[in-house]
């Protein structure tokens, strides 16, 4: 298995990383473990310098309720809302290298961003990043409520909660 993250190279001007991976081994085998180095610049957050060590800040949320169920992806029917359904999200601490094929679970990840947790939504500026289905770019308050979060990651809205929260980027990011 191969993360997400290689798998889109060819499509963020990455195709030269893309082509020197080598899908007949894993994310770590001999040959990717020297790739992990050339992190793209898309992989970290705006601003910082490329981590040598390979450590991305964007991951998936994987759940059965979420964008990516396993296995095969959702549907772009399937998502209630594409405009207010995130798919990717900003993350500060989870450790994990940018070739790894690894994310948050939905069933285990914290939902409390005002934590600024490592094992879910975290930033080093005042409102987390998400991309969501329709590929809008968007920020969340860190005083977002838990339930919210749940609401937003679910494929399926059918509460009611406050989801004007998540709002279009404006000019700029503030630092935390």
């Amino acid at each position: 298995m191969h993360s997400w993250r290689v798998l889109i190279l060819p499509y963020i001007d990455g195709a030269a990383l893309y082509d020197a991976y080598d899908f007949s081994e894993p994310w770590d085998g001999p040959n990717n473990r020297e790739l992990i180095v050339h992190i793209p610049q898309s992989f970290v957050f705006p601003g910082d310098a490329i981590n040598p060590a390979g450590i991305t800040n964007y991951l998936a949320v994987l759940g059965s309720e979420t964008v990516w169920p396993g296995g095969e992806g959702s549907s772009f029917k399937a998502v209630a809302e594409p405009s207010k359904t995130i798919m990717i999200v900003e993350n500060r601490g989870a450790g994990i290298h940018w070739t790894e094929p690894r994310d948050l679970r939905f069933a285990t990840m914290s939902l409390n961003l005002a934590e600024n947790p490592s094992n879910g939504i975290s930033s080093k500026f005042t409102r987390a990043g998400v991309a969501c289905v329709d590929g809008s770019i968007r920020g969340i308050p860190k005083d977002t409520q838990p339930e919210t979060i749940r609401s937003l990651l679910t494929v399926t809205r059918t509460d009611n909660v406050d989801d004007e929260r998540i709002i279009e980027w404006p000019n700029g990011r503030e630092l935390r």
